[in-house]
Formats: structure tokens, sequence, C-alpha cells
């Protein structure tokens, strides 16, 4: 039995790495008292919400309309929750914090199948603390569910592209492909089908079987997900034209839908960014003369570039949708650490990227608290002291470096780089949150036997406020109870038996017109309540 070189971690200290990141970072936050967030937290909470409480699992609802722009997999996830956990934050993020754990898991398990043991659990971890897969997991959204079940057909599609493979690695690709158009309609069918096809055009491995297989696995896909859409049909007619025609095909090839206008590279700084720390250290494998080590590397590549290609065509873009393309940058990041670890000699380029990475979070730290402030959140000054010693404790691990075994650095900054993002869920993120939140609105809407007529809410979202008010108010709920106005428009419109609700960073602003507002006022947390007065009474001249 070989024994493991000093600089290359054993799989042991792998699994308690990828434990305690899992433990600090996705299982942690159930137990921070932060409250929803708006505009998507609270918004899918108060839909989820409202299938438990009508006791319809069919058609979403918000305010008592249905609710058409999001299928219906994540929302199920999330009642289920609220039904075995109560009406609660934790309960809301429980599905999401699960799914991204998933997304931690399967991007391990596709890793380890295509590169080996090794480079899963560095895949694993890496992913783990990429920063937007990580930030968007804490308030998840739809597609933080998408990025488990486009592993997962991957890696059925990989395993049937093997000499040995079996047809039910078509079935469990079609039911996890069926799974994703319940979660983000044909998202994950389009991120599969680039990453996986490109890959075989380019390492000239079409074949008829393989054809038939992907065909095979969209008709299991279709009968997976067409009962529900069915339903959903029957339920709403037209819903299958606005969805599929109005929100994918149009969304794709215009811009006349939600999220449009954004330039074509909108998604550059958004993997760059949110790729980091791990982006650093992608690269290029060395060429390998095994077409099968050739067809792994072309996998990843094609996966991310392919996937970025087409969200940059597409006319409608948003954060969320890169979410799928963190995978196979995991696994690039893996890779280049793998071949360092088992070189005699340390690799002087990734030494080299590993110091800039300290470096980066040494900044990170230093300026978090002061970014929060700025936000206007009060973060107090014990957070500063905090995040002050743990950029300092960046910088010793960033000149400790060139003396220490690499499998050294490797854990320190796996370690230092989940330890930062723990600290700013602990000491930060409740703060930010309740600067996000309509919590308090609604304890003030709480306190009043019945809501007003219509609540006017200035240039904003509704969506947490629906989900804190007690059950009997949200009985009385419907579309036209909260709108989203213009502050001039709020003013016009607005009569006694209503109110309006004007963020307070909307009323820093000059020319609103609420600077000379004569009626009264409340305060409700990051809002300021505006009541318009009753008009005086007509008095009618007796006549002469």
């Amino acid at each position: 039995m070989t024994t493991p070189s000093p600089r290359t971690p054993t799989p042991l200290p792998y699994a308690m790495v990828a434990g305690l990141l899992l433990l600090f970072l996705y299982v942690w936050p159930l137990l921070l008292s932060a409250p929803l967030t708006d505009p998507d937290e609270g918004l899918h909470a108060a839909i989820a919400q409202s299938m438990v409480e009508r006791g319809d699992l069919v058609v979403p609802h918000f305010l008592d309309q249905p609710f058409l722009d999001k299928p219906i997999l994540y929302f199920w996830a999330q009642a289920a929750s609220l039904t075995s956990f109560g009406m609660n934050p934790a309960a809301v993020r429980l599905p999401g914090l699960l799914f991204a754990v998933l997304g931690v898991m399967t991007t391990g398990w596709l890793a380890s199948a295509l590169f080996g043991a090794s480079v899963g659990w560095l895949s694993a971890i890496c992913y783990a603390t990429l920063a937007v897969p990580f930030a968007l997991a804490q308030a998840p959204v739809h597609d933080i569910a998408l990025v488990p079940f486009v592993n997962l057909a991957l890696l059925a599609f990989w395993r049937y592209g093997e000499r040995d493979a079996s047809p039910l690695h078509v079935v469990a690709a079609g039911v996890v492909l069926g799974l994703s158009v319940l979660t983000k309609g044909l998202a994950g069918i389009a991120v599969v089908g680039v990453a996986f096809g490109l890959m075989l055009v380019i390492s000239r491995r079409v074949t008829v079987r393989l054809i038939v297989g992907g065909l095979a696995a969209l008709v299991i896909a279709g009968l997976v997900a067409a009962p529900w859409y069915m339903a959903m049909e029957t339920r709403e007619p037209g819903y299958l034209q606005y969805y599929f025609v109005s929100r994918h095909l149009m969304g794709f090839a215009t811009t006349t839908q939600p999220h449009g206008n954004q330039p074509w590279w909108y998604y550059l700084p958004i993997l760059i960014g949110g790729g980091l720390p791990w982006v650093l250290y992608v690269s290029r494998d060395p060429i390998s003369s095994a077409p099968i080590r050739r067809d792994t590397a072309s996998l990843t590549w094609c996966w991310m570039i392919g996937g970025l290609v087409v969200l940059s065509v597409a006319g409608s873009k948003l954060v969320t949708y890169a979410l799928p393309l963190f995978p196979p940058m995991a696994m690039l990041a893996a890779r280049a650490w793998s071949r360092a670890l088992d070189q005699a000699e340390s690799d002087r380029r990734v030494l080299t990227r590993a110091r800039v990475h300290t470096l980066i979070f040494a900044a990170l730290a230093a300026a978090l608290p002061w970014a929060i402030r700025a936000d206007g959140v009060d973060v107090g000054l014990p957070a500063s002291i905090v995040f002050g010693i743990a950029s300092l404790a960046w910088l010793y691990v960033w000149q400790s470096i060139p003396t220490q075994p690499l499998g050294w650095t490797w854990r320190r900054l796996a370690l230092g780089t989940g330890a930062t993002y723990a600290l700013t869920l602990v000491m930060l993120a409740p703060a930010e949150a309740q600067a996000h939140s309509a919590l308090e609105l609604a304890t003030q809407l709480n306190r009043s036997p019945r809501l007003p007529d219509t609540v006017f809410v200035v240039g904003e979202r509704i969506g947490s406020v629906v989900f804190y008010l007690r059950p009997e108010l949200r009985q009385s709920l419907e579309a036209s109870r909260f709108q989203t106005v213009g502050a001039e428009e709020a003013v016009a419109r607005a009569t006694a038996d209503d109110l309006i609700v004007v963020p307070k960073k909307v009323l820093s602003r000059a020319g609103n017109p609420f600077a000379v507002w004569s009626g009264p006022r409340m305060s409700a947390g990051r809002f300021e309540l505006f009541v318009p007065p009753r008009p005086l009474p007509v008095v009618a001249r007796r006549e002469q």
C-alpha cells in the first residue's frame, strides 16, 4: 500500500472538510433569526403558504390570483415543508437548502464518475463554496432545484454512453429531466442537450443508439411532467401557450419578456465574480491520448461555454438562470487542484492563484461590514472587529503559502472560504435580511382588525408581507388589495380608507411628493406609512 504524499490530502480530510462546510453553510442557516426577504423569497413563500391554506396543489396562487410564471415542483417542496414544520422562515428555506446540498452532492458524484473519487470530493467542496450558488441557496429560488437534476441527467447520459450501459440509464435521465421540466420548464433540457450534444459532436461519438436513447429520455420526461401541465391547462385555459410560447420561446428570441434588454455580456461578470474563489483555478487539462479523458474534459467545457453562449443569446437574462453553469466550473477548478496535489513538486501556477485567492478574501473580509453599512444597515462595531481579524487571518495564510505543503494550503483555502461565508451568515445576514423584509410592515398591519381597502406600495414588489399577515387578514386578500405604484399615482389615487407604504430609501430622493405630506404618518421598520386625510365635510348653505 502506497503512503500518501504529505502534499496530498487523503479522502478522510476531504470528507471532513465537505461535512463541515455543509453543516455551517447549508444547515446552520436554518437556526438563524433572519426574516424572509423581498421580492422573490417572500413571494414564493406566500404562494406555497396559499397552496397549503387553500388545499390546492395544482394551481399556485398569489393574492387570490393564479400565479403562472413558475412551474410547480419547488412550490410543492415548500408546501410540504410548511405543512410539516409550520409557517415559519426555516420551513420556507429548508427545501432550497436541501436542493443546494443535493447540488453539492451530485456535482461531486458526477465529477467522481468523470475524473475519479479525489476530483469528486474536491468538486463538491468547490461548488459548496462558490459565491453565487452559496448566496442564492440562502434565499432560495427555483433555479437552485434545477442544478441537481441537470447533474443527474448528465451523469445518466454519460453512463449510457459507456460500453456496459443499461437502458435504465435512459429511464433515469428521462425521470430527472421530467422533474427539471416541473421545476423550470425547458431550461434543464436545454442545458443538458447543449452540454452532452456538443461533447458528442466534438468527440465524434454521435451514434444512432445515443440519438435513440436521447429521444426516449425526452419521451419519458414528457410523461413525467405532462400530468401537472395538462391539469394546469384544464384549470387555466391558455396556460401552455403562455408558459411555453410567451415565456420560453419569446423570452429566448426577444427582449419583450421580463428581464430583457440586458447586454450580451451580462453573464460574463456573473460567472467570473460569482465563481470566486475557484474560478481563479479553472484551466485547460493537458492533452491526453486517452479518448475517455478527452471526452470528460470536453463535457465540462461544452457544458460551461455552450451554456454561457445559449444564455447570452437569449433575450431574457437573470442572475439565477446561470446557476446550472457553476458545477462544471467547480469540476475544472478541482481538476487543476487534483493535478497540483498529485505532483511531487508544487505547481507554481496554483500557488500564485492561491495567493491571489487569499488577497481577494482578505479584502472582502475587511470591506464587507462597510459595504453592508453603505446599504443602510447598522452592523455594529463587533462585526467590524471580527471581520478585521478574519482579514488578518487571510493575510497570514497568504504569507505562509510558499513555505507550506500544498495540501495544507488547500485545506486552509477551503475552510477559510467557508469560515468567511459562515461569519457573514451569522453577523451580517440577519440585519441585511431585516433591511429587505416586510416583516415589520406586516406586524403593523396585524395590529388592526381589518386591512385598509387598498395598500399602495411605492416602487416595490410585495411578497413577505403577505406571508406574515394574520390568517384572517390573508383570507380577505385579492389582487386589488395590494398594488405596486409610483409615488405620484399613490398620492393621486389614495382615499381615506387606503394606506400608502413608502420605503424610506424612496423618501430620501429629491422631489418625492411626500416631503410636504400633511396627513398622519407612522414608521414600520424600513417603511414609512402614510394615511390619506379624510376630506372635510361639506356643509350645505342655507338659502336666504
